[in-house]
């Protein structure tokens, strides 16, 4: 198909909103997703979130799924590339975190291995999955461990402020306001990186493509993207790289902007 685009979307803040009645996907943004793809164009989530999740809520939606911050990607049913965390690191992860007092998930594709982490946090990880064995392991050795990121757990806000600043040249900590974690990615592979990679692949052109998101973690793959579109609900930063800034999540914000683009 002539100018096929390839588009891609932040699940949480973007695809979705976290109300007090649950995990809200607008009717639009079905709509928007189902007539982009009748009209030829193809579709990703681009998320920090797990595949298992990805495939638990959006089975049949995409053709494809850029997870865990750019490092586990799937086109067409299949991975097609896997980056896991290495011993070393998780290693030197460990002793940091004991240093600085950070409860986390090492979070795979599949499964977390917890680390410091309560039963209420182990609790709050695990309740996403709605079949099979519970996503968090308690007891892991690091051998063992098939992680590709990192969700974070902090004491209060001047905490996580401050190990975001002691990472920084490491780590990219997407805070989950107003709770005190945060997903985090490594700054030598990101949500972009996973972008470049998959469309590579496929063989679309990065002219050819456009990218939805709202958070910290989203501003690479915003600024790779031929159009980065910012959600209304967005936060300051990202709105400040966006080629776009449409509505937020509940008005419409993906179907008005792809509209206005001219793809639905």
């Amino acid at each position: 198909m002539e100018n096929r685009k390839a588009v891609f979307f932040d699940i949480d803040g973007t695809l979705i909103m976290h109300t007090d009645k649950g995990m809200i996907l607008p009717e639009s943004t079905k709509k928007a997703i189902k007539q982009l793809r009748k009209n030829g164009h193809l579709t990703f989530i681009c998320s920090g979130r797990p595949i298992r999740f990805v495939t638990q809520e959006f089975q049949g939606m995409f053709d494809g799924y850029v997870c865990c911050n750019g490092t586990y990607l799937v086109y067409e049913n299949k991975c097609i590339y896997n980056k896991l965390i290495d011993e070393n690191t998780i290693k030197f992860l460990i002793k940091e975190f004991n240093r600085l007092g950070i409860s986390a998930s090492f979070s795979g594709a599949y499964n977390g291995y917890s680390y410091n982490m309560d039963k209420s946090k182990i609790y709050d990880m695990n309740r996403f999955y709605k079949r099979g064995e519970p996503y968090m392991i308690e007891k892991w050795q690091v051998q063992d461990v098939k992680a590709n990121m990192l969700d974070v757990f902090l004491k209060n806000k001047n905490h996580l402020e401050e190990c975001a600043e002691y990472f920084k040249d490491k780590l990219v900590f997407n805070t989950h306001e107003p709770y005190l974690s945060a997903d985090v990615s490594f700054i030598d592979w990101d949500k972009a990186c996973g972008i470049k990679y998959i469309i590579k692949y496929i063989g679309i052109n990065i002219d050819d493509t456009v990218a939805f998101g709202d958070g910290k973690n989203d501003i690479t793959m915003i600024k790779t993207a031929k159009n980065g579109i910012a959600m209304g609900n967005a936060v300051p930063e990202l709105k400040k790289e966006a080629n776009m800034v449409t509505d937020s999540v509940l008005q419409d914000g993906i179907y008005n902007a792809l509209n206005k683009l001219k793809l639905i």
